[in-house]
This record gives C-alpha cells, structure tokens and sequence, in this order.
C-alpha cells in the first residue's frame, strides 16, 4: 500500500520492513490524510502502537480546538485515538505536543499547555503528563519530590523508560529539587512509583552546572541518562564546547561520553545523544575534530558511538619520533580492549607503503634507537605484529584479542617504523597504555 501524498504538511508513516509497505498513520479513517501537519512519531518495542502529535482537525470527531493534539495509532484497532483530552473526555484548551511512548506501549509522555486536562494548584505554565493507555489515568511528573508544580519556567519531555516507571525532562525551574541555584536548565526525572524528583545534570560531586544541561535520554532499564551539557565547571568542561555525559542512577556517577579513547573532550560542541537499552552504548552527535583519527571534515557534526562498558585507554606517554616527512606517526586503536573483543589499530602519517612493526609489552621503556626516537616498550611479547601502510602513509590491523587470562592487566603498544630517510632508519610513534579486561 502506497500513502496518499501530502497535500496538507508533513504526515506520519508506517514501513514494515519486511513487506515493504507503507501506511499513512495520521489519517482519517477512510485512509485520507489529515488536513494539517502532523509530527514527532515515537513507536514502541513491538511497532503495534505509535503515537504522533498532529494539528489536523479531522481525525477524530469533535476535534475543535484548532491547535496541536496527541494522538495514539494502534495496529488492529479502527480509527485513531486522542490522548491530549481531559478524565471527562474534554479537549484540550491548549497545545499538547512532544509525545513519547515507552517500550512496553503503556505509557505515554507528552507535553501540554493545556489548563483543563489536569487539575494543579498553584501550577504556572505547561505540565509534562503521563497517560497510562490500560487505565486511561493522566499523571502530572513535572512536579518535585513532595508533588508541587513548577512555579516557573519552561518544560521539554525528553524520554521515558521501557516500563514508563522513569520519565525524562527538562527544565529551568528552579522548584522542583533543592538548591538550584544556576538559572539554567537542568535535565531531571522523575521516579512514578516513589514520586521522586531527581536531578540528573550534575558532575558525581553533586556539583550543578554553571551552564545549560539539556537532551536527556534514559536508558530502557531505567539506570542511565545520557544528556548534552555546557557546563565549564565540571572535571571535563571546556567553554565553548558543550559535552555530552552519562548519568548513573544507582550510583550517582556521571561520565563523559563525548571524549576521545585517551578521556580528552571533544574540541567543538556535542549535542544529541541516543542510548541502548541498558545503556552500555552511547551514539551522539559532535562537530568535534579529534575524537577520532582522521577527521579531516572540518567543523562538520559526524555521528559518534561510545561504548561506556569499555575502559579508555589510560594515557599516551613520550613523544613520537618524526619521520624524514617531518611528521611524528600516530598510533591509535579503536573498539573495546577486552578479551575476546575485536579491536582495531591505527597507524598514520609514516612515508608511503612504509613497513612498521606493532609492539606489545607489560611496562613501559625508554631504550634509545638514535636520532631521538626510542624504544618505550619494556621487554616486548616474543610476537610483534606486522603492518604496512599505504599511499597516503596510514595502515590499519583488525583482530581479535584472544580469551586468554594471562593478557588480564595494563599493556604498552608502539609502533616502529622503517624510515630510510632517517639517520637511524627508524621513526617511532608514541606510547599507548591500555587495560585490558
């Protein structure tokens, strides 16, 4: 089935990916699509359920408010249904929009402006709601920890969790935990089983941003919140260059996710973030240009993927050696140190087709090879690995780390490169500290 064109704005679709089908979801029940712009689809887990915010006045009956509704598209089920309505079944008298529907397809977070939906003494302003779709109850989580409303300020629904027990918003109140002092916004969520109300943009001191903290995404399980954040005054702040960090609410730790494989942040903003179901992996968006090796894209955003159960690597010690280019080669490995991990080595900026050996020890070094390069690996492994490099002078080797108990513990690596041009014929890269688990 191929979807009517649209005539009327943006519309809302479904691709079932083993079929090739698509089918119009924000459409009236003789399959027209609706008469305004919708938007913002969220699915759940099972792709069964999807719901959208639309400001069609068509789509169901009584539809008389003129502005934007949530609306829910149920596979099997006739016709579509409007969430953004009041326990009576009374519209809206204001906007209601961002919806997010969590894995299970139970709950649904969304955004209103609406003052009829949900009764809030002394609120001020928008309400971030929760619709339970089994018992049809609307609950207000934009509240702090004793149930009082935000008295000013702004909200944005970010996400929920697989079980719609956490929700994810943010917000520049300053009422809704105690000492909120920055007059920024500040990512929190609120626990709807224990009515808790917690911030979650702050460093693991507990120290709050002096900076805009916004994006938060929370894990399917719960535990982890991934968000973007300007604050300089954090271990890995930088001004000038918001970070994106994760936030563990077992632990109260948070962790920087927009970094390098030595811990260095990125050099340019990061922004928006996604993260796995039990938060393990982060994917994001940065204009960094060294995050990874061979950025040449300039300021462009690329899209990152961190894996946080992997240890960096701990640090890079000495001073390459150039080469007779006058460029020091650099050694860079990518993926997760572990055994049984793939993992995969760099190895740039030698002379073309140059010949280099990759070195393995336990302890670091310092024999002289001449010319001021040296060798900084102590007592190399009896094996060293082979690597050429190609026209442009960059090589790379893939493998997996064998499951061996006896490679548990820090390594060095180095690389040495023949390099005829030398005096010593060889150049050398710096060396990398690696943990491996």
């Amino acid at each position: 089935m191929s979807p009517t064109p649209p005539v009327n704005g943006p519309q809302v679709y479904l691709l079932d990916r083993a079929s090739g089908a698509v089918l119009t979801l924000s459409a009236r029940p003789d399959g027209v699509p609706g008469n305004r712009s919708s938007n913002r689809p969220s699915m759940d887990a099972s792709g069964t359920r999807v719901v959208f915010e639309s400001r069609s006045s068509d789509l169901v009956p009584g539809d008389t408010n003129n502005t934007w509704d949530v609306f829910l598209w149920e596979q099997g089920v006739p016709g579509l249904r409007r969430l953004s309505v009041a326990a009576s079944g009374v519209e809206g008298n204001g906007t209601s929009f961002f919806p997010k529907i969590s894995a299970d397809g139970r709950s649904v977070l969304f955004l209103t402006a609406a003052t009829n939906l949900y009764p809030v003494p002394g609120g001020l302003g928008d309400l971030v709601l929760v619709r339970d779709l089994q018992t049809g109850a609307l609950e207000c989580v934009s509240v702090d920890s004793q149930g009082l409303p935000i008295t000013s300020g702004s909200l944005v629904p970010r996400s929920i969790s697989g079980d719609g027990r956490f929700v994810c918003f943010d917000s520049d109140a300053s009422n809704l935990v105690a000492n909120d002092q920055n007059r920024a916004s500040d990512v929190f969520v609120r626990d709807r089983l224990l009515g808790i109300t917690t911030r979650v943009s702050e460093d693991t001191g507990g120290v709050e941003g002096d900076a805009p903290s916004t994006l938060g995404q929370i894990s399917r399980d719960g535990r982890y919140v991934s968000f973007a954040s300007d604050a300089t005054n954090w271990r890995w702040g930088i001004a000038g260059s918001g970070q994106v960090y994760r936030r563990d609410l077992q632990t109260g730790t948070t962790e920087i996710v927009s970094a390098d494989a030595f811990g260095v942040p990125g050099n340019r903003v990061g922004r928006f973030s996604a993260i796995s179901a039990d938060g393990s992996v982060v994917a994001f968006v940065s204009a960094a240009s060294n995050l990874v090796p061979d950025d040449r894209n300039g300021w462009v955003e690329d899209i990152f993927v961190r894996d946080m159960s992997c240890p960096s690597i701990s640090a890079a010690y000495e001073l390459a050696c150039p080469g007779s280019n006058g460029i020091p080669p650099l050694l860079y490995l990518a993926g997760c140190p572990a055994r049984g991990r793939d993992v995969l080595l760099w190895l740039r900026g030698t002379l073309p087709y140059a010949p280099a050996l990759l070195l393995f020890g336990r302890t670091r070094g310092n024999l002289s090879l001449g010319g001021g390069c040296a060798l900084l690996v102590d007592q190399p492994f009896g094996v060293a690995l082979p690597l050429a490099t190609d026209a442009g002078g960059v090589g790379s080797l893939g493998f997996r780390i064998p499951p061996l108990s006896s490679l548990v513990g820090d390594l060095t690596l180095q690389a040495i490169v023949l390099d005829p041009g030398l005096p010593q014929l060889l150049s050398s890269t710096r060396g990398i500290d690696v943990r491996i688990r």
